[in-house]
């Protein structure tokens, strides 16, 4: 599920799509993870609820009313 999700974000992303009200949630241990948002978000939340190693997110385009939250300890 997880793996489906990151997935179709990234297809949905990189063909340069809007984005609105969407969430992200990582429920799982993750390393060396890496989520790129590359398309106008609208209200979008990313929640990190799991010890995350690694972990880079990059927001490189408009955001509005973006949230990441990091809900567990993190490891360089």
């Amino acid at each position: 599920m997880f793996v489906e999700t990151i997935t179709a974000l990234y297809d949905v992303a990189m063909a340069g799509a809007h984005l609105a009200n969407t969430s992200i949630e990582l429920i799982a241990p993750l390393a060396n993870t890496s989520i790129e948002l590359v398309a106008p978000l609208a209200n979008t939340s990313i929640e990190l609820v799991a010890p995350v190693a690694n972990t880079s997110i990059e927001l490189v385009a408009p955001v509005a009313n973006t949230s990441i939250e990091l809900v567990d300890r993190l490891v360089d």
